[in-house]
C-alpha cells in the first residue's frame, strides 16, 4: 500500500513474517529488533503497517504474545541468579545490594510487560464479591 503523496511502502508479507519472527523470538524492544537486524524498517513504520495491513496487524500481536512467554521465562532465570549477590564485607559476606536492586528492576519490568502483553496469563487475578444476593422471589417481582 503507498502512503498518498509520498514514496510506496516497503511493506512484504516475507518481510512482515521476519519481523514477527525476530519479535517472537527475542526479549528486545521493538527499536533494539530494527536496530539490529538489516532490511527493517524503524519501528514508527512498524506501527503504521500494523494499521495499514490486517494480516501483519494479526501476526504481530501473536508474535507479541510470544514474546511475553519468553519475558515470562525470563523472570525465572534473573530470579534464581545469585551469582555476586554477596561481597565481602568488614565484618564478612554482606548481601550486594546494588546487584539484588537490578535484578529487582529486571524482574518487576519482564513482569509489568508480559502483564501488559497477555493479562488473562500473566495479569493480576480479579476477585470481585458482592454482598447484594437477588432471590428468585425479587426477580418475579421485576417482571410485573
Amino acid at each position: 500500500m503507498a502512503h498518498p503523496g509520498g514514496r510506496p511502502s516497503k511493506y512484504t508479507p516475507e518481510l512482515a513474517d521476519r519481523i514477527c519472527r525476530a519479535i517472537a523470538t527475542s526479549t528486545k524492544s521493538l527499536k533494539q529488533i530494527c536496530a539490529s537486524n538489516e532490511g527493517f524498517p524503524c519501528r514508527e513504520t512498524i506501527y503504521d503497517w500494523c494499521w495499514d495491513y490486517e494480516e501483519f496487524s494479526n501476526k504481530y500481536d501473536q508474535a507479541k504474545r510470544h514474546q511475553a512467554n519468553l519475558l515470562a521465562e525470563e523472570v525465572v532465570t534473573i530470579a534464581d541468579d545469585d551469582y555476586d549477590d554477596m561481597i565481602q564485607g568488614e565484618h564478612g559476606m554482606i548481601p550486594n545490594s546494588a546487584r539484588v536492586q537490578r535484578h529487582k528492576l529486571r524482574v518487576d519490568s519482564r513482569k509489568w510487560i508480559a502483564c501488559k502483553l497477555l493479562p488473562k496469563v500473566y495479569g493480576e487475578k480479579q476477585h470481585v464479591e458482592s454482598e447484594h444476593k437477588v432471590t428468585f422471589e425479587d426477580k418475579l417481582k421485576d417482571l410485573k
